[in-house]
């Protein structure tokens, strides 16, 4: 008798603490829209959850997916001396066309979070940083951000060529200045995504100027952001240049615009690609122009003002490697945007603004080996288009 009721007490002892843990376990539910109509191939979310209450630990945080849980990279994203009240969180998904995803985030006491899993992604080698994909993709960054980009390279393909002039200002009285003396930080390093922050040296006109470069581990491209607040309208652009290792002729070159413009160039020749116009009322919605370099010609243009807008992305190639460029912001309003790709791989990116603010230049370069349809795994308009992503107590 005695022996039943000490199993009896055992049994409800531990159904107790089964309670107990139950109760402090905290849950947030998260849906993943894919909203432009594009099957998705394990392509990067980013979130950021605060967390209430608070946490002691980042292990007591854990991703589920049908009550299983997900691979994810967590870091804390805020905390005091009273803990974490904020998490940062990276993962992939592969939704199909318009599909919603359905997610849970777990955390508190008694959550025990999966094993880490892989090495992070980047390293400081002395004056430069870098970001790889296992053995094989890497990225080479100057720590003073000079040229953006030192060297990309992917098994025998080599993406760049060393004389990149990277991210300028171009200011309102027609002088182009050079993003300099930078302060470099690591903002994220782990198994899935990598994250550097460029806080350029203050110019008197300028603030909150920061450049954020994201490479996740699951696509072979990086994200460019650069945001400048402009109180004083003294910016009238900004530039990014990168030369790209295009060989042999004729270099081909891929257009989004309303549709889908395609050209060669041979060498002494270039191709642009700009949408909207602070100075020319009579300027098409979109147009491309072709010809030797200072002598371009209109080779596509938008039949109308009610074409539709440029999607603003380029596939820029050779016989065995291919680099798909993006520019969010292509088609806005109050705004001019330029690509401009040569022969010999010279890529301009450019925006130019209307009016004091906010002014922003982001890109994605991806780096992709030939033929782009095979190498990519993800089209262009999937880079323009991010995941949405909500959150739901």
């Amino acid at each position: 008798m005695r022996t039943v009721f000490l199993l009896l007490l055992g049994l409800l002892g531990g159904e107790s603490l089964a309670r107990a843990d139950e109760a402090t376990v905290q849950r947030v539910k998260v849906t993943v829209a894919e909203t432009a109509g594009i099957r998705r191939f394990g392509y990067p979310v980013q979130m950021r959850v605060p967390l209430t209450p608070r946490i002691k630990e980042i292990s007591q945080v854990r991703l589920l997916a049908k009550g299983k849980p997900v691979s994810a990279q967590i870091r804390p994203a805020g905390q005091d001396s009273r803990g974490i009240n904020a998490v940062s969180l990276d993962f992939s998904t592969s939704p199909g066309p318009l599909e919603k995803m359905t997610y849970t985030i777990e955390y508190g006491p008694g959550v025990t979070a999966p094993a880490a899993q892989g090495a992070p992604m980047l390293v400081e080698d002395g004056d430069v940083f870098r970001v790889s994909h296992g053995t094989s993709l890497q990225f080479v960054v100057p720590k003073t951000g000079a040229g953006l980009l030192k060297e990309v390279r992917s098994g025998k393909n080599d993406y760049l060529r060393p004389d990149s002039a990277g991210l300028s200002y171009l200011w309102r009285k027609g002088k182009t200045s050079p993003l300099r003396n930078t302060r470099a930080e690591v903002v994220r390093n782990g198994p899935q995504n990598a994250a550097l922050r460029f806080t350029p040296t203050a110019e008197a006109a300028l603030r909150a100027n920061t450049v954020e470069l994201d490479f996740p581990r699951s696509k072979s491209w990086v994200e460019v952001r650069w945001s400048v607040e402009d109180p004083q309208d003294e910016l009238a652009g900004l530039m990014a240049s990168i030369t790209l290792n295009l060989q042999g002729e004729p270099a081909l070159i891929d257009f989004g615009a309303g549709s889908y413009v395609y050209v060669h160039l041979r060498k002494g020749e270039e191709a642009h690609f700009r949408a909207g116009s602070l100075t020319e009322k009579e300027r098409p919605l979109w147009e491309t122009l072709v010809g030797p370099s200072g002598k371009v010609k209109p080779y596509v243009i938008a039949p109308s003002s009610k074409a539709p807008p440029a999607e603003g992305w380029a596939h820029a190639m050779d016989r065995q490697r291919c680099t798909a460029i993006a520019l969010a912001g292509f088609a806005e309003k109050d705004q001019e945007a330029l690509m401009k790709i040569d022969a010999s791989g010279r890529l301009t990116l450019e925006r130019h603004f209307k009016g004091a603010g906010r002014k922003t230049l982001h890109f994605w370069l991806h780096f992709v080996p030939m033929p782009v349809h095979v190498g990519a795994l993800t089209s262009p308009q999937a880079m323009l288009a991010p995941l949405e992503v909500r959150l739901d107590k």
